[in-house]
């Protein structure tokens, strides 16, 4: 769609055509398909990415950010204050990408759920956490049991535990 003219770049089955191959190339469709829900929603499945090219207003639509994060997790660093208020926002982002949770706010990353969720995708995700759930055992635990380095980001009292140590070396 890039190079295409905007005659082709207004045709709704060229740009299905290219959405299907890659979702970012929303980036290059005319604007009236940027602001068309099913459009962005096809494109957002394709790469999560594609969220950054929608129209503001869609970019608003709970369904379209939350295909999107399915899609890829990390596209929670761009999604609004208000979706990232969203537990199930959340939740799914982290679910798909684990590290997910860096971009999270600050009350997501001291909701044992969502770190849980995020350690058992991704043990270094612990890094992410607040600082009370990193004495938490079952969360450092299931850290250290996908990734052993995990240990490292534990609390002290947690580095020292035999449960927690012979989980990591064993994972490591």
């Amino acid at each position: 769609l890039q190079f295409l003219n905007e005659k082709l770049r207004n045709n709704k089955e060229i740009v299905l055509a290219a959405l299907q191959q890659n979702g970012l190339a929303l980036e290059y469709a005319n604007k009236r398909f940027r602001n068309t829900k099913a459009i962005v929603l096809y494109a957002v499945k394709r790469n999560g990415n594609a969220l950054l090219h929608a129209s503001e207003k869609l970019k608003k639509i709970k369904e379209i950010v939350i295909a999107s994060v399915q899609q890829d997790g990390h596209v929670l660093k761009f999604v609004n204050n208000e979706l990232k208020n969203d537990k199930e926002v959340v939740i799914t982002a982290v679910n798909q990408n684990g590290h997910a949770l860096q971009h999270a706010n600050e009350r997501f990353r001291n909701t044992k759920e969502i770190v849980l969720a995020a350690v058992n995708k991704n043990g270094w995700t612990l890094r992410h956490a607040n600082k009370r759930l990193i004495n938490i055992k079952e969360i450092v635990l299931a850290a250290v049991n996908q990734s052993g380095w995990a240990l490292y980001d534990a609390s002290e009292k947690l580095k020292n535990d035999k449960e927690i140590v012979l989980a990591a070396v064993n994972q490591s």
